[in-house]
């Protein structure tokens, strides 16, 4: 059982201000506590406890429940659910606290969950930090099978040698958002949400750094690549990146091509193709941005974009190439994008 404590179905346990630390479970599950009955853990901190199988900090068994505040997961290692393993049927919910550098160190297929592993158990996030956990297969801060939901809380700074550095959504699961949820954004295997099952918009995202990024095998026009209501998916799309730059996610949550300029010296943009959205990166002393097709709608973000210095009166001009008829453009303003002295947002 738990190299430190075991929890037998029926028991219930209060812990407030308890250390677990360096504790080994080598040829089984829970390398510092491992849980069957009723846990609840305030001002706790599990560190460096080791598990030959699953949740090297705490394994969650079935019918186990398991409520976290204010508590400290860091160090622990299992092949699988570093810092916790949440088993079928058990229940974990976490409301503040960081789980934080913990490993994952199985490499075979469903392993993974450096910082959580969710079996098909009930997760709830609502608060507290999930940062610089690793696995070497997929999930960097959280391998995701079944229906894991965030509220709130932070999942920052992981990563996979495999799939999905912040969150791996396992085929038929569902990673569900809302309120203050928050996976700032990534490049493949380094904090993204790679999908085999979904990512759902389940309320609005409120924090000014709610979203993710999403990641996939392979990307196809029209895709759905975010669910959830129509009007939640329209107000919160543009929340979610994709980390083929290539791609984007349109406001009925489906994926789009976009066409991206970046670190280019030249001023001049043609946007032409109401189907796409198009980035633009890096510096540029203006854009100058035309559109055709007229009387359509067109997207553009301005990722990373500064103004330099004051060479032309408007930092970003956009101009409809035909006399006389409209076109619509909506900016959206990512990164740490600025538009400096002389700034202009006419012409649309």
């Amino acid at each position: 059982m738990g190299g430190a404590i075991t929890i037998s179905a029926g028991v219930t346990v209060q812990m407030d201000g308890v250390t677990i630390d360096s504790c080994s479970n080598s040829s089984g599950s829970g390398g510092g506590i491992y849980n069957a009955g009723t846990l609840s853990l305030t001002g706790c901190t599990v560190k460096d406890c080791t598990s030959g199988n699953s949740g090297g900090g705490i394994y969650c068994a079935a019918g186990g429940s398991l409520t976290m505040s204010g508590t400290e997961l860091s160090g622990n290692t299992a092949k699988q659910g570093g810092g916790i393993y949440v088993e079928l049927n058990a229940t974990a919910v976490i409301s503040s606290g960081e789980i934080s550098e913990n490993t994952a160190t199985g490499t075979q297929n469903l392993n993974g969950g450096g910082g959580i592993y969710s079996n098909g158990g009930t997760l709830k996030i609502s608060g507290g930090t999930i940062t610089e956990n690793s696995a070497a297969k997929d999930g960097g801060g959280l391998y995701c099978y079944g229906t894991c939901t965030m509220t709130g809380g932070t999942i920052s700074k992981n990563t996979a040698s495999g799939r999905g550095g912040a969150v791996f959504v396992d085929t038929a699961s569902d990673l569900r958002m809302s309120g203050t949820a928050s996976i700032p954004y990534g490049t493949a295997k380094k904090n993204d949400v790679y999908i085999l099952g979904k990512v759902t918009v389940e309320d609005n995202l409120t924090a000014s750094d709610s979203g993710a990024t999403i990641s996939a095998s392979s990307y196809t026009a029209g895709t759905q690549g975010l669910f959830g209501t129509a009007a939640l998916l329209a107000a919160n799309h543009d929340k979610f990146a994709v980390a083929n730059d290539s791609w984007s996610i349109d406001g009925a949550g489906k994926l789009q091509a976009q066409t991206v300029y970046e670190n280019q010296t030249v001023s001049e943009i043609n946007i032409n193709d109401p189907s796409k959205t198009y980035v633009i990166k890096g510096s540029s002393p203006e854009l100058r941005i035309y559109g055709t097709n007229t009387g359509r709608t067109y997207y553009i973000t301005l990722d990373e974009v500064t103004r330099t210095s004051g060479q032309y009166a408007a930092a970003l001009t956009i101009t409809n190439n035909t006399a006389g008829t409209t076109m619509t453009v909506y900016i959206t303003l990512a990164g740490d994008s600025s538009l400096k002295s002389g700034e202009s947002h006419g012409g649309f």
